[in-house]
């Protein structure tokens, strides 16, 4: 996509590519018509019209959940309308902006909504947001946006009591976004259940685990954390909507609960039909 730029870069890090670009004055020009191709890009990605990965990870969480994520791309987007009219689903913080997304700045918080909607609450037409920043000297508290996201998602961590990260690959170049969730998720230190789960490809060779194992320690409570390989035999998939629940139970009442498989290659129908009655049961629940 971007050869035909002939970019003056040799860095094989599209961030850390985008930043030395940005740090020169006569790129201007250049990098606009990269921000442009990336947001078009992301833009036209759509979902199959089957269950995915997208699908199953949402109904597996609960409104109380929350996802932050660092993708620009709009799957989880369309994953959350399909989902919604079925489905209570987690709240989501895109940290680096969204395709998707646009946000109305005359309020406090901010709002955000769906690109080519109103605002909800004043009727103005929010505009896209940047998507691209020089990551070595990213300042998340300069850009409005950026900080109410970036406040919203430390205020997420620092409350949770389960904290999994799903192929976030921590690139080296982006080292405040690091620091930012290790200092949030500090925070818990002193919680007895805080819980650290891992869910990256590089969890099925011991070498690589052990590379993740080292980058993901500063974010481990009493030194452990549980590494898989794929979605499907995470902590989240073997518990849906019910995963801090599990949890507890095996570790405070000692109650060994039953776990569970998804339907990984389920129609729509064979999807509903394994979610509903565990959202059946909520609703019971609540009224």
């Amino acid at each position: 996509m971007l050869g035909e730029l002939k970019i003056p870069c040799e860095s094989s890090d599209f961030e850390a590519m985008y930043g030395d670009l940005a740090a020169g004055p006569a790129n201007a020009e250049l990098i606009e018509r990269i921000e442009r191709m990336v947001f078009d890009y992301f833009a036209a990605l759509e979902l199959p019209e089957r269950p995915t990965v997208y699908d199953h990870l949402l109904v597996s969480l609960r409104p109380k959940d929350c996802i932050i994520t660092f993708n620009w791309d709009p799957l989880i987007c369309q994953a959350i309308e399909r989902l919604r009219p079925r489905a209570g689903v987690p709240k989501v913080i895109s940290l680096h902006g969204n395709v998707a997304l646009v946000y109305c700045c005359r309020h406090s918080p901010i709002v955000v909504e769906r690109r080519g909607r109103c605002c909800r609450r004043c009727g103005g037409v929010p505009g896209p947001r940047k998507l691209l920043y020089p990551v070595r000297n990213k300042n998340y508290e300069s850009d409005p946006v950026l900080k109410c996201l970036w406040d919203k998602a430390r205020e997420e961590i620092r409350e949770a009591m389960l904290f999994t990260v799903f192929g976030y690959s921590a690139p080296r170049s982006d080292t405040a976004a690091m620091d930012l969730l290790r200092s949030a998720w500090d925070d818990t230190a002193s919680r007895v259940l805080a819980d650290t789960n891992i869910i990256d490809i590089k969890a099925k060779d011991s070498d690589s685990r052990n590379e993740l194992e080292s980058l993901w320690e500063p974010f481990m409570h009493n030194q452990y954390a549980e590494f898989r390989a794929e979605f499907w035999s995470s902590r989240i998939a073997r518990s849906p909507r019910r995963t801090a629940e599990v949890m507890v139970a095996s570790q405070l009442d000692l109650e060994w609960l039953e776990e569970c498989t998804l339907p990984s290659n389920a129609d729509w129908d064979g999807f509903w039909k394994f979610y509903e009655p565990l959202i059946a049961r909520e609703r019971e629940q609540i009224g």
